[in-house]
């Protein structure tokens, strides 16, 4: 049998956990089923092949579908010494050597072929050098590249994420081997993992809470990671963790309306198996606790707070008596949590102002990037919220959310959680759009559960809930609000549609003077996933 061949901490660490589970499936898919041998001679083979092509500490993206193919070239390139790039699989054809040329990367994983019927993502013609792996992971061919030497990352770096770009553009986001090894080992104790552990993978590997909360504490604790692909419908999720017989669930908040829909519809059973469920989002309500009750009535809940540039910063389970309120949890070891005022000054408990995070999971930095958002030693975070007296975390929105109308501040996230109250919207999102009497004025984009007429009483909740100059004066109905790969909400895809004047159709006033639109979107993000 092979050995690794680098001595790096991760490889250390994976070479002990394949050499025990030799004979046990640790990585599989809906045609693959990697055992721990298969995969340690895959890991030992990519690092031969990749030696003479890429040096030790370079980039090396990683472009491949969902799959255990592509769980597995993500450890082989942090066995190998080198630094993977997660890219979302995704990505356009034609942006993908801009995104090369973006990301400075030495080296890009790829497939060498597709399943019947399908061609593999092609690489670029005059990228970086390119190791091209079968749907099990072994190195099927290599090409030397025609790309220019790029920087090394810092020393230190485990791995480069991008930034989902929901509300801005994109960043890559260099996370510290330390603070990456700190909170796997956190996690692993946290949810018990251990050989018996079976998780669903189903949201993207390129997405922080999937690789780095769950996936590579699953696998560095020895446990099967089954790496599911609902492809464009977010509506498989749930079948497909039912399927995998998963014991470990990562969510973020946005996917279990789809996950419960998806149940009811089908007449599908409560998993059962789920012994511990993580749930992550912008902010989590009372609402999301109940349906992830719904789904894994067995399971130890877990709800928290995190972040592409920090991992994880806070958690609460279902086991602590306030765990049904609204605050995200306590900060996780070794990490401190502040919040500041708009002059970056240090706030009392209680006191509403800018949420900033220091620790060792905190990034390195955005890769490439002069300017970097970071004071005194603490991440800038862009989020809004409060410290409770015992230390919880409360979250109430973005810092890019709050805008002023006729002089006064208005929080779009407050906007939201109104909204949400109303049983009839099934998710919300508020922008802020010019407007030449108030300044700024907010819309709220709603994706209804019932017919448009019932949804009126959307406007006597917001009414009750909101003050007057709060309330949004247009509702514009979305059948399928446009979501990232993950299940967000695409704010900035929503301001884009409104910014280039797509057609609303018109739907009346309310008895209370709201203006009622519709916007038909045909395909909510054009290589991203729907609810169907």
């Amino acid at each position: 049998m092979q050995s690794i061949v680098t001595n790096s901490p991760f490889a250390i660490r994976l070479q002990d956990v394949l050499a025990r589970g030799t004979r046990r499936v640790l990585l599989s898919d809906a045609d693959v089923a990697l055992s721990g041998e298969s995969c340690q001679a895959a890991v030992a083979a990519f690092a031969e092949a990749v030696a003479p092509l890429v040096p030790p500490r370079g980039r090396i993206g990683v472009l491949l579908p969902p799959s255990a193919a592509q769980a597995l070239a993500i450890a082989q390139v942090m066995a190998s010494g080198r630094v993977p790039v997660v890219l979302d699989p995704w990505t356009p054809p034609g942006r993908l050597a801009e995104v090369c040329r973006r990301g400075r990367l030495h080296g890009l994983v790829a497939l060498a072929g597709g399943a019947a019927g399908e061609e593999p993502q092609a690489p670029p013609a005059q990228g970086p050098p390119l190791i091209l792996v079968d749907r099990c992971g072994g190195v099927a061919a290599t090409r030397s590249g025609g790309a220019d030497p790029a920087p090394l990352p810092p020393p230190g770096a485990a791995l480069i994420l991008n930034t989902s770009g929901s509300t801005g553009d994109p960043k890559a986001v260099v996370l510290p081997w330390e603070g990456l090894a700190g909170i796997v080992d956190f996690l692993i104790g946290r949810f018990g993992l251990g050989a018996d552990t079976v998780a669903a993978v189903t949201l993207p590997l390129h997405h922080t809470m999937a690789l780095n909360t769950q996936f590579l504490p699953t696998l560095l604790a020895g446990g099967r990671s089954v790496v599911t692909d609902a492809g464009l419908a977010l509506g498989r999720t749930y079948r497909d963790l039912l399927a995998s017989g998963a014991t470990f669930v990562s969510l973020v908040s946005e996917m279990l309306r789809p996950c419960l829909l998806e149940k009811e519809r089908r007449g599908l059973a409560p998993a059962f198996t789920v012994t511990e469920m993580q749930i992550s989002g912008s902010m989590i309500h009372g609402e999301h606790l109940e349906m992830a009750r719904e789904l894994f009535p067995n399971a130890r809940l877990h709800k928290g707070y995190g972040l592409t540039e920090a991992i994880r910063v806070t958690m609460i389970d279902s086991l602590h008596p306030c765990f049904g309120e609204p605050a995200a949890g306590f900060p996780l070891p070794g990490q401190e949590v502040i919040v500041r005022d708009e002059r970056g000054r240090r706030l009392p408990a209680g006191a509403r102002g800018r949420v900033c995070v220091r620790g060792p999971q905190v990034m390195l930095g955005y890769d490439g990037e002069g300017e970097q958002p970071f004071r005194d030693g603490f991440l800038e975070t862009g989020d809004l919220g409060y410290l409770t007296e015992d230390g919880r975390l409360v979250l109430e929105g973005r810092v890019d959310g709050i805008f002023k109308s006729y002089g006064r501040r208005i929080a779009a996230a407050e906007i939201e959680r109104a909204a949400l109250r109303w049983p009839g919207v099934a998710a919300a999102r508020c922008i802020a759009v010019p407007c030449p009497a108030r300044g700024m004025r907010p819309v709220l984009f709603v994706e209804p559960e019932g017919r448009p007429g019932e949804l009126r009483e959307l406007e006597a909740v917001l009414k009750r809930e909101l003050e007057g100059y709060k309330v949004p004066r247009e509702i514009v109905l979305v059948e399928a609000l446009p979501r990232s790969a993950t299940g967000k909400i695409a704010a900035r895809e929503l301001e884009r549609l409104w910014r280039e004047g797509e057609p609303l159709a018109e739907l009346g006033r309310g008895p209370l003077g709201c203006r009622f639109r519709r916007l038909d979107v045909s395909a909510p993000l054009s290589g991203r996933r729907a609810l169907a």
